[in-house]
């Protein structure tokens, strides 16, 4: 099983809404698997942008959460069934307080991510 710290690890950098979220230019309909190697890149790297690019710890409701999006380790390939929007969703939500990760938007990329 994909452990959710990986997860969590590439979706949940914040940046406490400190700037304004620069839509992402893919498909939302496209699974992100399927992207060509360009389109993954270019996730990775809004992904970065969006969310940070260093690992930092955060404390949520007493649940200890390591974040941070790495352009050249981002694990796209890793994203099971996301969609781009679903990944698109949870990132901007995450941008404004990392703690939003048990939001909707959020749970359908876990769910996504792990396969369920």
């Amino acid at each position: 099983m994909k452990r959710l710290a990986a997860m969590i690890s590439i979706a949940l950098t914040g940046c406490g809404g400190s700037s304004e979220v620069t839509p992402l230019v893919l498909d939302r309909a496209a699974e992100v698997r399927d992207l060509s190697a360009t389109d993954k890149q270019s996730l990775c790297d809004w992904l970065a942008s969006t969310l940070g690019s260093t690992v930092e710890e955060y404390e949520c409701g007493g649940i200890q959460i390591s974040v941070g999006v790495n352009r050249t380790l981002c694990p796209v390939d890793d994203f099971g069934t996301c969609t781009v929007g679903i990944v698109e969703d949870c990132s901007i939500l995450l941008h404004d307080d990392p703690c939003n990760y048990d939001e909707d938007a959020c749970w359908q990329y876990i769910e996504c991510y792990l396969d369920f």
